[in-house]
């Protein structure tokens, strides 16, 4: 069996370290792919701890893009009462009256984003092409591209760009 892949932590820039493969461009690559996400070109170097990059963006109600280099909480008047990973997440305010309080987490494990309810009162529903909406519970649901967060009355945060 492969070794299992260590857990993040956090050089001095903050940023996560994981588990990654550098192009002979320098661009960081999740172990598992053959060729760089950004050139095209072969991964052929062995696997090392790297600083995670930017694993996508979310798309907020408003247009704005937030990249998706670190924990989110988002809601009406979002607090965090835990760290994830070591690091503080983002607190994003989403100024649409139905949204609870404290209602999503966006968390980002190794090369992973994933979607968490936050026991919101309205829910949050996982929107995916093709497939049928799904209520999220309390168990971290994995994103990908092209993914959405439907947080009721219009309100939907989409994936963009995941690597």
């Amino acid at each position: 069996p492969a070794p299992a892949a260590p857990a993040a932590s956090y050089p001095m820039d903050g940023g996560a370290l994981v588990l990654g493969v550098l192009c002979d461009r320098g661009h960081v690559n999740p172990p598992d792919r053959g060729q760089c996400a950004d050139c095209g070109l072969p991964l052929t170097a062995p696997p090392q701890q790297v600083s995670r990059p930017c694993l996508g963006r979310l798309v907020l109600p408003n247009g704005e893009r937030v990249e998706l280099v670190e924990p989110l909480i988002l809601g009406r008047n979002p607090r965090a009462d835990r760290v994830q990973e070591g690091q503080l997440p983002r607190l994003i305010p989403l100024a649409q009256n139905h949204v609870s309080g404290t209602h999503l987490a966006i968390r980002l494990e190794q090369w992973s984003v994933l979607a968490v309810d936050l026991n919101s009162t309205n829910g949050t529903y996982l929107r995916r092409h093709g497939q049928a909406a799904v209520r999220l519970g309390e168990r971290p649901e994995p994103l990908i591209e092209g993914d959405v967060l439907d947080l009721g009355h219009g309100v939907q945060l989409r994936l963009e760009q995941k690597r």
